[in-house]
């Protein structure tokens, strides 16, 4: 299973491998993970209060559409 995937590899992967990867963001730069990115986001907003950062680098969770 695939656990993390470019945007080039995700838009090559059959609907079954996509199925549970969500976007993050990081910096800009997009990827796709598995892990639950909307519960995650919430739980550590509601403790930091600001936006989320890795190495001054700010972390957004994007929203499938």
């Amino acid at each position: 299973i695939v656990q993390l995937a470019s945007p080039v590899l995700f838009s090559r992967l059959p609907a079954t491998l996509k199925h549970g990867l969500q976007p993050l963001e990081i910096d800009g730069l997009v990827r796709w993970i598995r892990a639950p990115l909307d519960r995650l986001f919430t739980e550590a907003q509601s403790v930091l209060k600001s936006d989320i950062c890795i190495d001054k680098k700010k972390v957004g969770y994007v929203y499938p559409i």
